[in-house]
């Protein structure tokens, strides 16, 4: 994105699957709040909440009815145990291969 060009963006595009999604951005987003090393997942609003409610994360924004952009607080997990970020970023991952969505006009994976 020229709007963007610090931030690096992945996706997943799967024909056989009917599924072109985004799911993980790195970096800063201008004047976006974002944590300080910029991790943010794009997740089904659902997990987005689980995310916040442990305290992994922060919202960024609403994306349409059925996802969230959420900033991973980095912080507040420590280094040794991995699990929770792990956790987060499966979540926002494994979105990818759930039903076909209603709403297909989402800009297409980056």
């Amino acid at each position: 994105m020229a709007e963007a060009p610090e931030v690096r963006w992945y996706g997943l595009d799967c024909s056989p699957l009917g599924t072109r999604r985004l799911w993980l951005l790195m970096g800063t987003l201008g004047d976006r709040p974002t944590e300080d090393l910029g991790v943010l997942v794009v997740a089904p609003s659902d997990a987005a909440r689980q995310i916040l409610e442990a305290g992994d994360g922060t919202l960024v924004a609403q994306m349409g009815d059925e996802d969230s952009l959420v900033s991973l607080r980095l912080d507040t997990i420590d280094p040794i145990d991995d699990v929770r970020l792990e956790r987060a970023l499966l979540m926002a991952y494994d979105a990818c291969f759930g039903e076909p969505r209603s709403d297909r006009s989402q800009p297409p994976c980056q």
